[in-house]
């Protein structure tokens, strides 16, 4: 996910060099054997706090919809230290308000403009377990439900900056071994981490299996071929993912799948994005529940999510997440996107 909408413009292009032809024609599989159906179906979705202009919680209504709500996000600062921005603080307490009693809320820590950031801290020891422990001590203090850590790659400077895989790895056994600490019954107890589509996010998901409770798969800002006309994540390219994590031992279980609500121009270099709603509303009329494209925007439409919903649900994944929940239409058109995936998740 993004620290603001607009480095949606930067990100398609670093998950295409990251993505390997091999992956390709190794994972276009289907999951190894049945999978069963999932009793509960998490449909998340990120609140990107650079989106959250106004301070009454009236003015976002789709937030009370998804079952769990992902707070975007809080960074530590240049030089690696814990910081909590005061307006960043505000945004989240907004979207805490907006939402329900029955919604889980969930703390982002990263974003791809604070990669920098989250890399001076994450390659200092030191900065490393103050980060862990002040990150829990703030979740706990503010009645979150879970972490959220977002892997990664600052590519505004060379070489590009991501915390190392082993770091990461350290980072997230420590934030759950301060979690375990925590007094009993607090609320306070999960942890995710987001990465990407690619096989650089599919080896990283293999190591980290055992410390999180979910890994939040990316499948958005990548693309299918020139002959498929660029579909923004389509079916093919979302499926041979997904396979990339099961060959990596991460089960179907642990993985919530992540899906676009805005539409991105790869005839374009570099790639340019819209919001969903953007989209319909210049198209006036024109996109309907069919439609994955217009005016050169690829994107997901109403049955393309569908679709995907019951893919899902058919193969036992925890759920989908959205990027990002403000980009969609309002939830009574039927054009909403985030009511067509709850109208398939709803599990009866």
């Amino acid at each position: 996910m993004k620290n603001n909408f607009f480095s949606l413009f930067l990100f398609p292009l670093t998950l295409m060099s990251l993505a390997s032809c091999s992956s390709c024609s190794s994972s276009s599989e289907e999951p190894d054997g049945p999978q069963p159906p999932v009793s509960r179906c998490i449909v998340a979705g990120y609140s990107n706090a650079g989106r959250i202009s106004s301070a009454s919680p009236a003015d976002y209504p789709y937030l009370k919809y998804p079952t769990r709500v992902y707070c975007f996000g809080i960074s530590p600062d240049a030089q690696g230290v814990w910081y909590v921005n005061p307006e960043r603080e505000r945004q989240q307490n907004t979207v805490r308000a907006a939402m329900t009693s029955s919604q889980e809320a969930f703390l982002v820590v990263g974003g791809g403009a604070t990669a920098g950031n989250m890399y001076r801290m994450g390659t200092d020891p030191a900065k490393r377990a103050a980060f862990a422990r002040a990150v829990v001590e703030y979740a706990h203090a503010r009645d979150f439900d879970g972490i959220d850590v977002d892997w990664e790659t600052d590519w505004s400077s060379e070489p590009f900056l991501h915390v190392p895989e082993d770091d990461m790895v350290d980072l997230l056994q420590q934030i759950r071994a301060r979690m375990a600490e925590l007094p009993v019954g607090t609320k306070v107890r999960q942890l995710t981490a987001a990465l990407s589509s690619s096989t650089l996010g599919q080896s990283m998901g293999g190591r980290i299996v055992d410390y999180v409770d979910h890994i939040n798969v990316m499948i958005y800002d990548t693309y299918g071929t020139e002959e498929e006309g660029y579909p923004h994540a389509p079916m093919r390219v979302l499926k041979e993912s997904l396979a990339g994590y099961a060959a990596k031992g991460v089960p179907n279980s642990k993985i919530i799948v992540g899906v676009p609500f805005y539409g991105g121009n790869k005839s374009v270099s570099p790639v340019i994005t819209q919001p969903y709603n953007t989209l319909c509303a210049m198209a006036g009329g024109a996109i309907t529940a069919s439609s994955n494209s217009y005016g050169g925007y690829a994107f997901n439409g109403v049955d393309l999510m569908k679709e995907k919903t019951q893919y899902v649900l058919d193969n036992g994944y925890a759920g989908l997440t959205i990027w990002e929940l403000s980009q969609d239409v309002a939830y009574d058109n039927p054009l909403s996107l985030l009511r067509a995936i709850k109208g398939v998740a709803e599990i009866k």
